[in-house]
């Protein structure tokens, strides 16, 4: 940076930076942030959207938007419910909202804290940096203000609030 009159100016390739910075921000967003059959794309190449999953998953693009405020999803077991909604929607969510909060709570606590870890993972592997003081798996921040937690049947689940709860 120059000194110059007292007022602290940009030097070309510090404005170059900064634009380099938006613009991967910008690509970053429109990659994967837009629908979550195309975050999951990104995030998780290998899963397979058949037609109960893109039902699925456009409907939790609408919880996401606010649309809808309560769902209840009902399949058969390995369909794809934990994987779609407690492994990947939480990184979604939070990175289309880094400063909310949401909760993952299951009936046991070693599952809750197994899912909010793979969740943690997904969301980093969107590019996104988490809060250097909490970054564990039953309870990790973005580096926006934002968190995720777990909690087992038994375990604290007051006082933490969210703006997602979400039952596995």
């Amino acid at each position: 940076m120059l000194e110059n009159t007292g007022k602290t100016l940009l030097t070309d390739k510090d404005k170059q930076l900064i634009r380099i910075q938006i613009d991967a921000e910008l690509e970053i967003r429109s990659r994967l942030g837009t629908t979550f059959e195309r975050f999951t794309n990104n995030i998780r190449p290998s899963f397979v959207f058949h037609k109960h999953n893109k039902i699925l998953g456009d409907a939790l693009d609408r919880v996401r938007s606010g649309e809808i405020k309560r769902l209840m999803v009902f399949e058969a077991p390995r369909h794809g419910k934990t994987e779609q909604c407690s492994r990947l929607f939480p990184p979604y969510y939070l990175f289309n909202n880094p400063t909310h909060h949401f909760g993952i709570m299951s009936y046991s606590a070693d599952l809750a804290f197994g899912i909010s870890r793979d969740a943690r993972d997904n969301y980093l592997a969107t590019g996104r940096k988490l809060s250097g003081s909490a970054e564990g798996m039953i309870e990790w921040h973005t580096s926006s203000g934002g968190r995720c937690w777990s909690a087992g049947v038994g375990g604290a689940i007051t006082g933490k609030g969210f703006h997602i709860g979400l039952i596995d």
